[in-house]
């Protein structure tokens, strides 16, 4: 439950926060990571949650992004970028 406003996130709104997904490699692009997704979608909205909130991170952010805004329905909303010096 959020105890204060956000500008994604209304205090008193209950929201899910997807700390970590993982998919081991050799089960990547079988529908694998949408499965799963999915259960915690239903399961989230079951409880009365709003919004599901992550952290996504990856190499390959094309990939990242195909997938959790193009497959799944996610909005970007903001990046943390990291760049070694």
């Amino acid at each position: 439950k959020q105890e204060k406003d956000k500008s994604y996130i209304k205090a008193g709104e209950l929201s899910f926060y997807l700390d970590e997904m993982y998919v081991l490699k050799q089960y990547r692009s079988l529908g694998v990571g949408k499965l799963l997704f999915d259960f915690i979608e239903k399961e989230a909205k079951e409880k009365g949650c709003k919004l599901i909130l992550l952290n996504a991170v990856s190499k390959d952010y094309k990939k990242l992004l195909k997938f959790y805004i193009d497959l799944l329905g996610f909005e970007f909303w903001s990046a943390f970028l990291l760049k070694k010096i």
